[in-house]
């Protein structure tokens, strides 16, 4: 979850509020194609990449342990995460994005005091269920 939801929540506010055009577009399609990647595949690059960067950076014997399967776990939950939150940011009406930058709010303003607030519940809710479906589903 460390891992996990700071990227998710990241990302989503960044292609839901920031991102424009074909840039918001593209970065769609590279959540999706990363939701797709199989749990086998997720596998191989904890075994084959994170695990001797681990065993280097901590200077431990044996790299498979839970750091590895926490952070790998978090990767594959991060783009179902970010496609829920970022549904959840789209979801709050325009009326109170202008009428914040109407009362001369900046654009990160707006975004903290008043986007993630409204869209609170539908952010809550992808912290808590993708990575129990991950694990149910062999993701």
């Amino acid at each position: 979850m460390l891992v996990a939801v700071p990227f998710s929540l990241g990302a989503a506010i960044y292609i839901g509020e920031f991102a424009t055009g074909k840039t918001r577009e593209i970065l769609k399609v590279l959540v999706e194609l990363l939701a797709a990647i199989p749990s086998v595949v997720w596998g191989f690059i904890g075994l084959s990449i994170m695990n001797p960067l681990i065993i280097k950076l901590f200077n431990v014997p044996v790299g498979l342990n839970v750091l590895n399967a926490g952070f790998i776990l978090g990767l594959m939950a991060a783009p179902i995460m970010t496609t829920i939150a970022e549904d959840a940011l789209k979801a709050v009406p325009d009326t109170y994005r202008e009428a914040a930058e109407a009362m001369g709010a900046t654009r990160w303003q707006v975004i903290l005091k008043v986007v993630i607030p409204a869209a609170k519940n539908g952010l809550v809710a992808p912290s808590i269920y993708p990575p129990v479906s991950s694990i149910r589903c062999g993701r």
